[in-house]
């Protein structure tokens, strides 16, 4: 009898080509997602920096009196309350100041003496 011979290519089947492929495919649309939250995180971190140091500026200035107690900055606004409260059994007073901070986003309270 004779026999057949097949011969067998050293390449890859289409369907482990095509296997191969989406799996790429599925690892690349992962990663996208991770860099647009990762840019989404970074942008919400410089908004909270930005929006830190604005109210830094603003303590240093009601603390030595160059801004208004109450009043707009930007997309700041700012109320400031003055605070006394009772102390060693009423024999004295701390007076303190609460500045709250707003911007369309965020919020902040300080205490300012």
């Amino acid at each position: 009898m004779k026999e057949k011979r097949t011969f067998r290519r050293g390449g890859f089947t289409l369907l482990e080509v095509l296997v191969a492929v989406s799996i790429m495919g599925l690892a690349a649309a992962g990663a996208l997602r991770l860099v647009f939250l990762s840019e989404k995180a970074l942008d919400e971190a410089r908004q909270k920096r930005l929006f830190i140091e604005e109210v830094s500026r603003l303590r240093l200035d009601l603390l030595y009196g160059r801004a208004p107690d109450n009043g707009k900055s930007g997309d700041l606004f700012w109320e400031t309350r003055r605070v006394s409260r009772p102390f060693l059994d009423n024999r004295w007073d701390i007076r303190y100041r609460t500045v709250s901070v707003k911007s369309k986003t965020r919020t902040m309270e300080l205490i300012l003496p």
